[in-house]
């Protein structure tokens, strides 16, 4: 843009210069001076045109609530080809952690958009679960997060939902409750701890807490019933003092 409108002014400071020169501007050479640059000013309007058609479309997305960052297309591939590759790899808590923070960027592409938000986070409670093997996360997950960011980047948001098998993966019968793990910090290693509810003992599977503390307290929430959550409380509040 800047390169067009600069051959346009130098079009139009030839011309004032030559018409206050001593011999002035003949309307020859004028008609002449603006026959040839006037595919530059063509070209200029069409460019103008097409900036306000994308900005206008910006708008209208923003309109409908739908925040986008800036190459989200982009963004998105490069972060799904990276998940991909740690899929590839051997199983690890280190893997397991990546992906979810790869979840997490891709959360950020739109934070504000919840159908977007809620895939990802299904997904990273899918990753969370260690039974959930490489093998059975990685079709389903890349599938899961390619198709929601294909409907986000074409303004669908409504039809963004978690998969069948996605949600199966979140939970599968009789399996213990897992949570979403986010840029992470595992919060225990004990498998078993007492608890309040019909069941004098239960057995939990290892959970991590993202380090946002809203995040944190969502996890919490989903994870304990409300006599466990007072425990925790009162446990958290002995601690600090």
């Amino acid at each position: 843009m800047e390169d067009l409108f600069l051959k346009g002014f130098d079009t139009l400071k030839a011309l004032i210069e030559a018409l206050q020169g001593p011999f002035g501007l003949r309307e020859e050479d004028a008609q002449q001076t603006v026959s040839a640059s006037e595919p530059t000013f063509v070209e200029l309007q069409k460019y103008l045109q097409r900036l306000m058609s994308q900005e206008a479309a910006s708008l209208y997305r923003n309109v409908n609530q739908i925040a986008i960052a800036p190459n989200a297309a982009a963004q998105i591939n490069t972060i799904l080809r990276a998940m991909l590759q740690l899929f590839k790899q051997p199983d690890s808590t280190k893997s397991r952690q990546q992906l979810v923070a790869l979840c997490n960027r891709l959360i950020q592409i739109s934070a504000t958009t919840k159908p977007w938000v809620t895939v990802l986070q299904a997904a990273q409670r899918a990753i969370a679960i260690p039974k959930n093997a490489y093998s059975a996360l990685a079709p389903i997950v890349i599938r899961d997060l390619k198709q929601a960011s294909d409907l986000l980047l074409a303004g669908r948001v409504s039809q963004i939902i978690p998969s069948q098998h996605l949600r199966q993966l979140i939970a599968p019968a009789q399996a213990p409750r897992s949570v979403p793990q986010a840029a992470l910090q595992p919060i225990s290693q004990a498998t078993s701890r007492q608890t309040t509810s019909r069941q004098a003992t239960a057995t939990r599977s290892q959970i991590a807490i993202p380090l946002e503390p809203r995040a944190a307290a969502r996890t919490l929430l989903e994870v304990f019933n409300k006599s466990e959550l007072i425990e925790i409380a009162e446990f958290l509040m002995k601690a600090i003092q």
